[in-house]
């Protein structure tokens, strides 16, 4: 993986749910910044009679030829469960076939998909012990709720932290969590965004993401990358 960067503040945006306006935009601003994207799709979210989960599923999710195409592009394609259901409203034998049949349809539809390599982003932010164990053991790690503030990865980590907020725009409470991090003495900062402008729970503005991204970009404490990618760069080394 080559040297350490000298980054002591590692912040990964990752965006939920797979709005198709929302992920195109997203990949390309990413793009004008010299970064990738982070996006969590729902493995049954291009189905044409898969219903919203909830009311704030209100615009058109992409299909797996634009999470192929994106991917391409070097951005990050993760799965946000088979259907968008909260584990906690299920006994733990069926949230495990749940997850299985989530890996099955990524394994079949998004190509060099390898769930050891991907974060399974966890939808409302929601686990259980039993559910932990499972996604411990069939993904690199899971995305859950919680201090967004995470350690520095290392090759035992498997629960990443995350923070979110909603239902409403999300720009000043986002610009106050990258500034409280960036005042602090480093970690890794673990974001849990939806869509853009208008599409989603919680979204940020098009502008506001430019802005912070330009800031972030200019920081030479900081480095922006996905959680796959995180992971993947920096677990094998020490804990800082």
């Amino acid at each position: 993986m080559g040297a350490c960067k000298t980054a002591s503040h590692l912040v990964s945006l990752t965006f939920d749910d797979g709005f198709t306006l929302s992920a195109r935009t997203l990949a390309g601003i990413f793009e004008e910044f010299g970064l990738r994207t982070s996006l969590n799709v729902i493995a049954r979210g291009a189905d044409p009679d898969f219903p919203p989960p909830d009311e704030w599923h209100n615009a058109p999710r992409g299909s797996w030829e634009l999470w192929n195409e994106i991917a391409a592009r070097g951005h990050e394609i993760n799965p946000h469960g088979f259907d968008h259901t909260d584990p906690k409203k299920y006994p733990p034998d069926e949230n495990s076939r749940r997850v299985d049949a989530c890996i099955g349809i990524f394994r079949e539809r998004l190509r060099g998909f390898d769930p050891m390599k991907s974060v399974y982003a966890c939808p409302y932010n929601s686990t259980t012990p039993e559910m932990e164990v499972k996604l411990a053991s069939s993904f690199r790690a899971y995305r859950a709720g919680g201090n967004p503030v995470n350690p520095w990865p290392s090759p035992k980590m498997k629960r990443i932290n995350c923070w979110s907020d909603g239902p409403g725009n999300a720009d000043a409470s986002t610009g106050l969590q990258v500034n409280n991090f960036l005042g602090s003495s480093g970690g890794w900062l673990v974001l849990a965004m939806h869509g853009l402008d208008h599409e989603g729970w919680g979204p940020l503005s098009s502008d506001f993401l430019r802005r912070l991204l330009e800031k972030l970009v200019k920081d030479s404490r900081v480095e922006v990358s996905g959680p796959s990618a995180v992971l993947a760069k920096y677990s094998g080394q020490a804990d800082r």
